[in-house]
Formats: C-alpha cells, structure tokens, sequence
C-alpha cells in the first residue's frame, strides 16, 4: 500500500529532525510528500529539502492568510518561481478566525494575486480556508479551470456542491478521525477528488494523540476515510495516491506491485 502526505511542514516539525521524519515516512509506505510552504522563508526551506531529498520531497511556494502585508512579497513570491522548480502555489487563502489577523481586504488581495500566478504559472494551488467559506466561493468561482485543493477540508457539504463544477478537490486531515467528526462530506464526496494530508505537526490522528504528527501518520487518515465510505484502506490509498501525483504533475509514477 503506498501512500501520499499531500500537506506537511517539515519546517515546523522541530522535535524530530528531517532524516528521521523522512525514514519513518517511507517505512510507512509513503511515497513523497508535499512541503508546503507559509511565507517566503518557508517556500526556501522546501526547496531546499526537496534538494536534500529529491523524489520524496516536494516543494510548494506561498504566503499564507495569516503572514500577509503590505510589502512587495508578491514580487519576491513571483521570483522564487522563476528561479526555482515549485509544483503548487501556497498554502494562501482566507483565515477570519482571529480579529488580530491581516484585514480582509489584504489577504483577499494576496489570495487574488496568488492564484493569479497559479494561473499564468499553469500551477495548481493549495488552499487554506478558516471561518471564511461565504467569502471564499464566489472568489474560486471567478477561477474555475484553476486546479486547486482546499486543504483540510471541515467545512460542510453546501461548500463542496458549489464547487464541484470547478477544478476543485478536496484534502482532508486527521481531524476525520475525531469522535465529534461529521462524515457526511467523506460519505458523499467521489473519491477521486479527494486527497489526504497530516498538515503536520498539526492535528495528530486519534490513535497517535499525545505524539506531534508527522507525515507517517497519514496511514490512520486513510484507515478511516476507507472505513466511512466502506472501501479498504488499498483503496483509498491507490486512489489518493494518484490524484496526488496528477493535481500536482510530479514527475513520479506510484510503484508497481
């Protein structure tokens, strides 16, 4: 069975250094995984990594909701894509959760402009959404050929139906183990769009809790999304997998068996 971490941040994972998550991550069966960036420095970092380990690791370039600002980061973001393979923007979106966070107009203008260059790059993008689904439909309307990935995903069905005539697909993380998870959108959603992720050190599976997530993990996501829509955890992991690859266009197949 062969598995695919489609959100994880090495660069927050502090307690466990990069060698050993990497080695627990292929004894679990996982094939590569996406390091996802949050800012610029953390878009460098995962070019990096993906450098240290090519063919497992790879990079993602953006700027989070939350580190927006009036400064030129876009132009610097844009750079880091010329100069550099990257094989998705973000993670960017909307985060209304807090009242200290960038004003909704910056960050709808930073979203904006990212998939903007997600559009003239031909990259797909990594959503991230918080407290903020009326805000975010209209605008992934106004892209809808932009592949893109909402990562994550908790929100309700009514978000998916919107969206399902668009390039749109949908990642969901250890939070779908939970005891107070609703599985109505794992039992509805078609499985191919859908994809798994740890979003690690964040959101530590059920089974693992106590321990920060690593990419490992994404194993128990899959036992449990096979579990609510009644399939085998091959599966899921097959299907995953592959849409993974696809969406983001990596130059890898998923080994033979």
């Amino acid at each position: 069975m062969y598995l695919f971490d489609t959100h994880a941040h090495p660069h927050l994972c502090t307690d466990t250094p990069l060698n050993a998550l990497v080695d627990r991550a292929k004894a679990a069966g996982l094939v590569g995984m996406m390091s996802v960036a949050i800012d610029l420095d953390s878009a460098r970092d995962a070019i990096q990594q993906s450098e240290d380990y090519p063919g497992f690791i790879w990079p993602t370039a953006g700027i989070h909701p939350t580190s927006v600002a009036d400064d030129n980061q876009i132009t610097e973001l844009e750079a880091i894509i010329q100069a550099h393979d990257v094989y998705a923007i973000g993670e960017c979106g909307l985060d209304f959760y807090r009242d200290t966070n960038p004003s909704a107009g910056l960050q709808t203008d930073y979203f904006r402009a990212q998939l903007d260059i997600a559009k003239r790059y031909d990259l797909p993008v990594i959503i991230h959404a918080r407290h903020a689904d009326a805000e975010l439909v209209p605008i992934l309307l106004d892209y809808p050929d932009v592949p893109k990935v909402i990562h994550c995903f908790s929100s309700p069905w009514s978000v998916v139906e919107a969206l399902l005539d668009t390039a749109t697909w949908f990642s969901f993380t250890g939070i779908v183990t939970y005891t107070h998870y609703d599985p109505e959108v794992v039992e509805r959603l078609p499985l191919h769009r859908m994809m798994i992720e740890t979003d690690c050190p964040y959101l530590t599976p059920l089974s693992h809790r106590g321990t920060a997530n690593e990419p490992a993990f994404v194993s128990a996501i899959c036992a449990q999304i096979a579990a609510i829509k009644s399939l085998t955890p091959e599966t899921v992991a097959a299907a995953t997998t592959q849409t993974a690859i696809d969406f983001f266009k990596l130059p890898t197949a998923v080994p033979a068996t």
